[in-house]
This record gives structure tokens, sequence and C-alpha cells, in this order.
């Protein structure tokens, strides 16, 4: 319990220091000694400094440049807030300047751990790495979330660095807008072309003003969002889905332990088997339209995958061997209770209208194929295929392809029914809070649409995943070698570990039904033409309305026949799951797959949607969309765009300007090539790895 006379102590000290941005080496840092410090546990083993706190750097080119890629720190900030205020930034020049005041802050600051942020941390970390390493040897530990990408970094003396990147899961400047925190990323204000150095000239007053708004900004999102979890410094989430995932685990207490352990697979290698199974959303352009012009609607679904998780019927029990050879009618007509997955065999598969425009059988997702021609990575046919799948994506693949033979030579069957009302209820009161903050709270509003969104994502982790491990020396990461039968046991008797993977593998599954069945709204009758399909929504020149009358109907009886009725918000209803009017654009195209543009009808402004390519890249099209075609480029000195180079050397030098240079990245405008469908390779688009690792600081002890 917090000591309140220590409290006000600390707090006066600080009041009688105003806020200033100042230079390090002119700051007193015996200030630091008036924060408070907190116990971790009860046994008050560990203790933390309560204090927010978030850095950042700037770097420059040598002057020699191309001649010489090798980038360097030539400024740095740190913002620091506590007691509800913040209460300096300071800043300095070159990486030994950030080292000596990491040392200033370590003697002063009395708790053990301090916790640093970086937006960002896989860039930083490469220019201050060599530089932490000679100041406080290299760290105790560190987690990847994949090579290059370090989630977190702690230090033998309690610094530890966090990526709050990883956190917040979009850019610092939109994190400050969405937040309406205080202080704003000043866009603008700094010239990343200009050569400088790490002594010499000093920073202009636009230039501090740019290096105290970032870290500013940073400290005061970090404290918004703190403040809505009801968390402390030490206990954030790492991640986007850590802050979902807390709370559902801590809703679902002891038993969603006991749920998860009676459904997951007592073995890995049948949770390979069940990954297999597993697809993202689909997204898809129709064959026939690419490269031409089109008006066209679209619909899109409400929180799709949230709805799945309320309405469908998933496992509820541990998969068994089917005790019979399974057949087609075994599997999808004589046990409608039970969820099936399954390996199957076809000999010449085929599209049994080969006009259908949306094929859903992934060629990524197969085992075997032989000759197979492809839609976008999507069989059109093939001489023989073989795959993993489930009743629900099976019943797609029975409505559209015929085959000359199938042979089904494994399959595993549980009962299925709807998910816990625990896990539902949480769902449900994600998406009330979210359509009740619109517009009233933008913080609680931002947090809790993330959690909704996180729902499934916390329930669609991978429990295995190679352990990536950076080699201090070199700079090169690896996975560490590591025995994952015996991780996966670990996942399953671990208390922590609640939602069964398999439910993220269902509700894709059903999400995927729900897309084609809005399609079928399509008003074919008249013409209509399915344009092309992204996970939750639906493109087409036209809609029947009754059919999508009736289908929203449906939807919006099986939420209420399920206990979960529509949110009443300023006098209007919302619904989970229907299909809503999201877009009426003048003008459509397509060329493959994540990649389209479209003209609002109403705005008459012109989007693109190309995969790798940001948003102002809309620009080279000149407002023209007949410039969309392959070959066309997108240049990346107009999107933004930029290639990451990483370049490591073997000791800190320092060149004939007085620069000192560790590791360093080298970021050069980088070129988008638009290129036609038969020039992608969407078996490696479709394998994209689906949601972030959700950890959490007591997960790591």
């Amino acid at each position: 319990m917090k000591n309140t006379a220590l409290h006000k102590r600390n707090v006066s000290a600080w009041d009688a220091f105003s806020y200033k941005c100042v230079y390090y080496q002119d700051f007193d840092y015996e200030l630091f000694k008036h924060i408070d410090f907190k116990y971790k546990t009860k046994k008050g083993k560990v203790s933390y400094n309560d204090i927010i706190i978030m850095a950042d750097s700037e770097t420059s080119k040598p002057a020699n440049y191309p001649k010489t890629l090798n980038n360097y720190i030539v400024a740095w900030s740190i913002a620091f807030r506590a007691f509800d205020h913040n209460l300096v930034t300071l800043y300095g020049y070159g990486p030994y300047e950030f080292t000596d005041m990491l040392k200033c802050l370590r003697e002063n600051l009395p708790g053990d751990d301090i916790y640093i942020y970086y937006h960002n941390l896989s860039y930083d970390w490469v220019f201050i790495r060599k530089f932490m390493f000679k100041a406080f040897d290299t760290p105790e530990h560190q987690l990847n979330t994949k090579p290059l990408n370090p989630l977190f970094v702690r230090f033998k003396n309690g610094i530890i660095l966090r990526d709050s990147l990883a956190l917040a899961q979009r850019s610092l400047q939109k994190w400050a807008d969405d937040l309406q925190t205080e202080h704003r990323k000043a866009v603008g204000s700094w010239d990343y072309d200009k050569v400088r150095h790490q002594h010499g000239e000093k920073f202009t007053p636009d230039e501090i003003d740019y290096i105290e708004h970032d870290v500013l900004a940073g400290v005061e999102c970090i404290d918004a969002t703190m403040k809505v979890l009801k968390k402390n410094i030490s206990s954030m989430p790492l991640t986007c889905t850590g802050i979902v995932r807390g709370e559902a685990r801590q809703q679902g207490g002891r038993d969603a332990h006991n749920y998860f352990a009676r459904i997951s697979p007592l073995t890995y290698d049948f949770q390979l088997i069940q990954q297999l199974v597993f697809h993202g959303g689909f997204t898809k352009a129709n064959r026939y339209i690419l490269g031409l012009v089109y008006k066209a609607i679209c619909y899109d679904i409400c929180s799709s995958y949230p709805t799945s998780l309320l309405v469908m019927k998933a496992p509820v029990e541990r998969f068994f061997k089917c005790p019979r050879k399974p057949t087609i009618k075994y599997i999808m007509e004589d046990n409608p209770n039970y969820a099936f997955i399954f390996r199957i065999k076809l000999i010449k598969p085929r599209l049994k209208d080969g006009r259908y425009p949306m094929p859903c059988i992934s060629h990524s997702k197969c085992i075997q194929s032989i000759n197979a021609i492809l839609d976008n990575g999507r069989i059109l046919k093939s001489d023989y295929i073989e795959l993993w799948t489930n009743e629900l994506d099976f019943s797609l693949i029975l409505k559209t392809y015929t085959w000359d033979e199938i042979i089904i030579p494994e399959a595993y069957m549980a009962t299925k029914d709807y998910l816990p009302k625990w896990f539902t209820d949480f769902v449900y009161e994600r998406f009330i809070k979210k359509t009740k903050l619109k517009g009233v709270d933008i913080v609680l509003y931002m947090i809790e649409k993330g959690m909704l969104n996180s729902c499934f994502g916390m329930a669609s982790q991978q429990p295995c995943k190679p352990l990536i491990v950076e080699d201090y020396d070199t700079g090169e990461y690896a996975p560490a070698e590591m025995d994952l039968n015996e991780q996966y046991e670990k996942h399953l008797k671990n208390p922590k570990s609640f939602l069964p993977y398999v439910w993220g593998i269902y509700c894709t599954s059903f999400s995927m039904l729900r897309l084609f069945e809005l399609g079928e709204c399509v008003d074919y009758d008249n013409g209509g033409i399915w344009l092309y399909s992204d996970t939750d929504s639906v493109y087409a020149t036209a809609f029947d309305e009754k059919k999508l009358k009736a289908y929203n109907d449906k939807i919006i009886k099986e939420i209420a026949d399920r206990g979960y009725g529509p949110v009443e918000f300023n006098g209007k209803l919302y619904n989970l799951g229907v299909a809503e009017l999201d877009g009426v654009y003048s003008e459509f195209k397509t060329w493959h797959s994540k990649c389209y543009a479209a003209r609002d009808a109403e705005t008459g402004k012109l989007k693109i949607t190309v995969a790798g390519v940001p948003k102002k890249g809309v620009e080279v099209l000149q407002d023209d969309i007949s410039n969309f075609v392959p070959g066309l480029v997108f240049p990346g000195t107009i999107t933004g765009k930029l290639e990451h180079k990483h370049l490591y050397i073997e000791d800190i030098i320092e060149d004939e300007h007085g620069n000192y240079i560790g590791d360093s990245i080298d970021l050069t405008p980088c070129d988008y090539l638009l290129r036609s469908v038969n020039d992608v390779n969407f078996d490696i688009m479709e394998r994209a790895e689906v949601g972030v690792a959700a950890y959490y600081e007591e997960d790591l002890k």
C-alpha cells in the first residue's frame, strides 16, 4: 500500500520543479529520488519505479552516403511522467550521452525495475544495442516475437526496454490522435535528409519541439491506456491481444482452464493437424472482371468474428477417432451435433460451375497437389489434392466442387455446442461498451474496440512457437533448440492457458460461411456480379434487397436466441453480424486479392487498397483509375514506404566527424511495382500468420 505521506512529499518535491525540456547534462537527477516505488508482489522482493518513461532517437546518414551506409544516432529524447504530470523531457545527441543519462537515472531512481518504452523498439534497438552492451553488459532476458523484433529487453541492472507499438498496434501519430492526448507528434518539423553530426550544431527550437513531442505523446498515451486498464507500469500487457487476454482470463476464472484442458489435444501431433485446418479470412477477386471498371456496392458484416464466437457451435470436448469408417454422409448428415476434423484426398477435383467466381479451396492449405490450376491462389481444378478440413469448410467444398473420387483416410470427431457463457458474455460486453463509448470517451472507445477485435485473436494463437534468440555478437536471430512436445505439455498444464485453439479454427470457418451467404445476396437475377471479397465484406454491382433483409433477419434472430439482443444507444439500434452498407463506388477496379482501387460515389475521392502500399499511394494514380494497371510504380518518395537494410559491424567505430557508430539500419525509399494476378505468390500471402502473440510479464517468470 502506498505511503500517503511519502507520496505527498514526493509530489511536492516535483511541484517545485516546473516542466521543461532540457539538455540531459543540465538536469538535477536527484529529483528522481522522489519518485514512488512499489513492490510487484506482496512478498516485496522486487520493486518497480512508478513512473512512465518513453524514449526515442533520430538518426542521420553519413556525409559520404551512399558510399558509406552506416547510419548513426544524432538525437535522442526521453520523457518522464508521474503524479499525473509530465515531469521533464531530456535530450542529447550521441549514443554515449544516452547511456550516460541512463547511468544517472539508474543511480537515482529508488526502485529496482525501470521500464522504458520505445515506439517501434525493433528500430531503435539496432542503433543502441552495442552502446547498451558496453554500458550495462548483455541483457539477462529478451523476448522476440520474430527475427529482428524484440518485444522487450531486460538488463541485469533493472533497466527494461519495451515496445509500445506492439501494445498500440498503430503509429504513434495515430495513437495520440485516437486518444486525443495533450501532445501530438510534431509532423514535418525534422529534416530527415539533412546530414547531421553528434557534435557541433545545436538543435533549432523546431527540432527540439519535434523530438520533445514524440516522447510526450508516448507517455501520455501509455498513461491513458494504463488508467483505463487499471494497470501499473509493471503489470501492463506487452501486446494489444494481451489486454483482452488478461481481462478474459480473469472473467473465466479457474473453470476456464479446466474447460481448456478437457478440449485441447493431448499430443502436439494433433495440435499440428489442427493448425493445418486453420485458415485466415477469405480474400478474393473475381477472375472474370480483373482490370475492368465497374460501379460497385459494398456490404460489410458488422463484427464478423465476434458474432461467430457468439452464435457458432464448436468442439466442447477433445477430439477422438471416428469409431467407424468415415463417409461424407456420416460426417455431413448423420452426426449434426458433432464437429469433425478429417483428411480428404480428391481425385480430379474441379468446380461444379467453371464460371464460379469465388473458389474456396486454398492451394496453400493442401498437403499435396498434382497439376493444380489456380486462380488467385485458389484451386479451379487439379488432378489430385490432399488436405485437412472440418465439416464447415467442407460444406462449401461440397457445394461448389465435384470430383471423380474422394477418399477419407482418417477422421476425428467431438461433440459441438455453443461456447461457454462466460466467454460469450465477455465478447458481448465488449460490443456493448464499444458501441456506447463511441463519441463519448475516445480513450475507452479505442481500447474497447481493440479488445472486441482481439477476442478472436487470443483464441487463435499457436501454443508452440520457436523461441527466437538474438546473437549479441553478430546481431543475427535464429530459433533456439527446443523440444516442442515438451513446450506443448507445459502449455496444457499452465493454469493461465484458457482458450482452446480449435475455437479460433471454427470462428474463421463459420465467418467464411457467412461471407458466402452474403455473396448469395448479390442480385444475380438482374445481372449482378460478385466482384470482390475480403474476410467480412462483399463488393458487387447490385444486391437483392429482399435477400439482404432475409440475411439480416436470420442473424438478428440467431443473436437473440442466444440471449444477445441489439444495443440501443442515442436512439439507434446496433446489431452484431448484420450486413451494413459500407460504400457505394462509381468506379471499382481490381487485379487480385488485396489489390483494388475505388472511387467513392458521394465524395468523388479515389482510394486504393494494395498490400504493401500506404494509402497515400493513391496520389500516383493522379485521380484517374485507368492508371491503375500492372507495371504502375508506386514510388517510395511519394508513399513513404521504406526499405530496411540492417547493417552490423564488429565493434563501435568513430568517423572523421567524431560520430560514434554502432549497428544501424539504412532506410531508403522503396518503390512498389503493381503486378498482375499471374505474378503474385498467393500461397505466401495466405500463409501470413494471423494474430499477435500475447504475453504478460508474469507469464515470463
